[in-house]
């Protein structure tokens, strides 16, 4: 992410523990780099593009928490600052983004068991600052804008599109309640809550939403509903979503960064057994 009161961008790495309601700092990324797309695979944890001073990134590399390394991966076909990552069947896909150019609307994907990248179909909207999350055999991304169409006032967009990957294609799905760039998006169960980021008029979105993939509605929500069974580990991490604002996280150092949340992070900072 980046620190604003040292106007750097970092490497950083921290954990959330929740039984101890603390941070671990875990070993520090290869890449330094800030609005970049993070997602877990296999309890892996995947940091893509982003940006290192004015250069727009295309490397992608993989921590594992067991042994606390970062490894570099092959490189994406294109750099890409402000996208969106998420995971779905053992496939990685980095969505949209800005070149420096323009934003963009191209998705790629990285198949884990080829180990090699291919692009995929385009969305409908150019999107940067946008948030992603897979769902119901799905991928889905949210909000974002268009850095070129700033004063037509695309700075936020309420759109979201989902991704068939039987049929490689983009559809647009219901819109939601509150433009948004720069959020977050998780899915608990089967369903995907959106809460941060800026609206057009570059205020924080306080309102958190709920999207149900089965209904194509959404519902604007206070809290979220651990899924039926979860213990108290999960329902925890689901509050730290909650609290989380997706900027100063972690004393500034985590502004321009990203959050990932999981209920089986082992490895680093793992929690003792009783």
């Amino acid at each position: 992410g980046y620190n604003h009161r040292r106007l750097s961008t970092k490497r950083t790495l921290k954990r959330f523990l929740p039984w101890l309601n603390t941070y671990k700092e875990l070993a520090p990324m290869i890449t330094p780099r800030r609005e970049l797309g993070a997602c877990l695979v296999d309890n892996e944890l995947f940091a893509l593009g982003g940006v290192y001073g004015l250069t727009s990134l295309g490397s992608m590399e993989r921590f594992n928490p067991v042994k606390n390394v970062w490894q570099e991966f092959p490189k994406m076909k294109h750099a890409r600052r402000a996208c969106a990552a998420t995971a779905l069947n053992r496939k990685l896909y980095a969505i949209g983004g800005y070149n420096l150019a323009s934003s963009m609307e191209s998705v790629e994907c990285f198949d884990l068991n080829k180990n090699k990248w291919e692009e995929v179909a385009s969305m409908n909207n150019m999107r940067s600052g946008c948030c992603a999350a897979a769902a119901m055999g799905a991928v889905y991304v949210f909000g974002g804008g268009d850095n070129c169409k700033v004063a037509e006032g695309t700075w936020a967009f309420a759109t979201g599109e989902k991704y068939d990957v039987e049929k490689n294609t983009w559809t647009y799905i219901a819109e939601m309640t509150h433009p948004r760039r720069g959020g977050m998006a998780a899915t608990v169960g089967n369903k995907i809550y959106l809460r941060g980021g800026k609206n057009n008029r570059n205020e924080d979105v306080l309102k958190m939403e709920c999207y149900d993939p089965q209904t194509n509605l959404w519902e604007e929500v206070d809290h979220i509903e651990p899924p039926e069974g979860a213990d108290v580990f999960e329902q925890r991490l689901v509050m730290e979503f909650e609290r989380a604002d997706g900027c100063d996280m972690i004393d500034g150092i985590a502004a321009s960064g990203c959050i990932c949340m999981t209920s089986n992070f082992i490895g680093s900072g793992k929690k003792p057994e009783d």
